[in-house]
């Protein structure tokens, strides 16, 4: 019964690497044939896969159940194996493809120099429309296609809110939308306010930075402390605790 268990973890395994491999192919395809004006990522983003790899997980978290029932065995190893599949299951749903990982990344780290660059084509005296082009033309990245897109609108006629609309859900540049949605309302300067936005964004990310350096020494930390517990308790406790105890004990 153990080695069919194995057997079936270890297919499991596989199954889940297999499938974490091939969600970012899966919404690199999606991405490139998104409509124009879509945000690259926004109709995958926070879901880890689409179509066949959905159900390579459901299969995955199956199998994985279906090891640890055998594991444990008897009555009581039907609700294990149930509740390993789901848990398997919520936790592969959760995780974020490297891919999509990477690109967000991208973006939050791009937005900063983009709406600097913003700003100082707008002091210069540029309208918004060229100096999106000029930004997006002179800084191909993450946002070069969302600028264009947001140009193009507005040369055919669209207010800047309407351009802008795509990007508010955006969680990179929902602030820069608003921001533009502001000036277009109350004429107030958006250059000041792409410098604030960008102060802001930068802000972010150095306190995100100075998290996760304290959470990666804590995690060194992890490892030391589980070499190091076990071995003071073996070498300094358990020998005073024998000792003491051929002393009190008859």
């Amino acid at each position: 019964m153990s080695s069919q268990a194995l057997v079936l973890g270890s297919l499991g395994l596989a199954l889940a690497l297999s499938g974490g491999s091939s969600g970012p192919r899966t919404q690199a395809h999606a991405a490139g044939a998104r409509p124009v004006g879509t945000l690259p990522g926004a109709a995958s983003r926070g879901r880890p896969a689409r179509g066949g790899s959905r159900h390579l997980l459901r299969l995955t978290a199956a199998v994985l159940g279906v090891a640890v029932a055998l594991v444990v065995g008897g009555v009581a190893g039907i609700p294990a194996g149930l509740a390993a599949a789901a848990g398997v299951d919520l936790g592969l749903r959760r995780l974020e493809p490297a891919e999509t990982r990477r690109t967000r990344e991208s973006r939050a780290e791009e937005l900063p120099l983009v709406l600097d660059l913003l700003g100082v084509c707008l002091r210069a005296g540029m309208p918004l429309v060229a100096a999106l082009e000029t930004v997006a033309e002179a800084r191909p990245g993450p946002f070069s296609r969302d600028f264009a897109v947001v140009a193009g609108l507005q040369r055919l006629g669209s207010t800047p809110t309407d351009a802008w609309a795509d990007q508010a859900g955006d969680p990179e540049l929902a602030a820069v939308a608003r921001a533009v949605g502001r000036s277009a309302e109350s004429g107030s300067r958006l250059a000041a306010a792409f410098e604030r936005v960008a102060a802001e964004k930068r802000s972010s990310l150095a306190a995100a930075a100075e998290a996760r350096a304290r959470r990666a020494g804590v995690t060194a930390m992890a490892p030391l402390g589980l070499c190091f517990l076990p071995a003071f308790v073996s070498l300094g406790v358990v020998p005073i605790v024998l000792a003491l105890a051929q002393e009190v004990l008859p």
